[in-house]
């Protein structure tokens, strides 16, 4: 017989998610940047961005710690620790 996996995931949920995307906004807000500006400041495309707050991509470790450093916060609190 077949095993059927259920997901209940909705649109706005992402799956293997580890960067919390809610801290990563607020903290660039705070810091009053717009996305284009963390994304040049940390070496990345706008559209490289704009996946680490839609929660589509996760940013390496260097990247992690550049966004870090840019927005004053530590790496747990953009990992939601």
């Amino acid at each position: 017989f077949k095993i059927k996996r259920i997901t209940n995931i909705n649109s706005k949920q992402k799956r293997n998610t580890f960067m919390n995307i809610i801290n990563l906004r607020q903290a660039r807000k705070s810091a009053g940047l717009t996305q284009q500006q963390a994304a040049d400041a940390i070496g990345v495309v706008q559209s490289a961005y704009k996946n680490y707050e839609q929660g589509n991509r996760e940013p390496k470790g260097d990247i992690l710690v550049k966004l870090a450093d840019l927005f004053g916060v530590t790496t747990d609190y953009l990992l939601g620790r």
